[in-house]
């Protein structure tokens, strides 16, 4: 018999479809949120809908359901992520198993200091999910040493939406970054200080 989360991989278009739809929903009561919102949440909901094979959608459901329900998920999803084909739909499902994926968080930080079109996801879901300050601010270290200015910008905006910006160890490595050798390390480094001086004001 096909495992939950096997199914949740046969029709990528209508769970995509899903993913984005849970996503507005968990957006809508994670922060303050307004009459506006709302509005807008119902008509990207309307959207949806419209465009989406009710049937089709309906047999994700219940995958997802079912995969939610499962202690293997996670397992099977840790090892979709080393596949490029599935590793956005794996990313972007780990972030609804919250603390139990916890085990994801490093691989979702690999991705994340990775040039991915799983990136956004991974970085949701290891919003989701719970990433904590020391294994964050060791990808940031290693993005340094590396010069990889482009990991080091998507880590940099993890860590900031991940509430860690004014913690003491993120800005001293935005010192550290900011007297890289590396030209675009630097310029990475100081439009990062520069988003925190607005947060700060």
């Amino acid at each position: 018999m096909t495992h939950p989360v096997e199914r949740l991989f046969q029709n990528p278009s209508e769970c995509h479809k899903v993913i984005v739809l849970i996503d507005l929903w968990i957006d809508l009561w994670r922060k303050p949120f307004t009459e506006q919102h709302i509005v807008a949440i119902l008509k990207e909901t309307q959207s949806f809908l419209r465009q989406a094979d009710r049937k089709e959608v309906g047999k994700v459901l219940d995958a997802a359901i079912k995969a939610l329900g499962d202690d293997r998920s996670v397992d099977i999803l840790l090892t979709k992520l080393s596949d490029p084909r599935s590793r956005y739909l794996a990313a972007a499902l780990l972030g609804w198993f919250a603390q139990r994926a916890h085990g994801a968080i490093p691989d979702l930080i690999d991705i994340v200091g990775s040039p991915s079109v799983a990136c956004g996801a991974a970085k949701r879901s290891a919003l989701l999910i719970g990433v904590k300050e020391q294994e964050l601010m060791l990808a940031i270290r290693t993005s340094i040493s590396d010069n990889d200015d482009n990991a080091f910008r998507d880590l940099c905006d993890l860590a900031m939406q991940a509430g860690y910006g004014n913690t003491t160890s993120f800005r001293k490595l935005l010192g550290v970054a900011a007297q890289s050798d590396d030209a675009d390390m630097r310029t990475e480094a100081l439009d990062m200080i520069g988003k925190l001086a607005l947060l700060d004001n």
